[in-house]
């Protein structure tokens, strides 16, 4: 696929999820950011759950969506001035560990933009689609299956986010290295 492929932020934002100590991704976590969307997908599916008013779902994840956009632009301007003051040695408190954080952050985010654009995308297509999905039950199913996944899977990730951008901004701006 090239240049359209997606599949290189899913593989970062999957090598995300492991733990910084030993590269292996943990069973608490997995389960929650992995096993949990698709469950909730599933049950989506099987239970033929749809979504009431898709709009107010589209506006409110284009909105948070694109405000990643804009925590990703920032991130990525952190991770160059970042990655001059280690080479530099001009901030002695900084580890490579401190790097790695951010590139996780950044994969974190991208997943959620990612998430974000499907979940509008979906419920786009199956709006403008309607006669075809009304027609076949089990495509608007899927595309409903989906969406539960990918949303629940964008809240988890939001959360991650806040959570690390917090951790990034103790040992950056605070220079704390053992959170609070």
């Amino acid at each position: 696929m090239g240049m359209s492929s997606v599949a290189s932020i899913a593989k970062d934002y999957l090598n995300s999820l492991r733990s910084a100590r030993d590269k292996k991704l943990k069973p608490k976590i997995a389960l929650v950011q992995i096993c949990l969307p698709v469950g909730a997908g599933v049950a989506a599916f099987a239970a033929r759950f749809g979504v009431p008013n898709s709009s107010e779902l589209i506006t409110g994840v284009s909105i948070v969506a694109a405000l990643m956009c804009g925590v990703a632009t920032l991130l990525f301007q952190t991770r160059v001035d970042l990655r001059q003051r280690f080479e530099s040695n001009g901030n002695a408190f900084l580890l490579e560990d401190d790097l790695e954080l951010v590139d996780e952050l950044f994969a974190q985010v991208m997943w959620a933009i990612l998430s974000g654009f499907l979940i509008a995308l979906l419920l786009v297509a199956k709006g403008a689609f309607a006669p075809v999905f009304g027609s076949v039950d089990v495509l608007a199913r899927i595309a409903f299956g989906l969406v539960w996944c990918f949303a629940l899977s964008f809240v988890l990730t939001v959360g991650i986010v806040l959570k690390r951008m917090r951790r990034v901004y103790e040992i950056v701006a605070v220079h704390r290295r053992n959170p609070r």
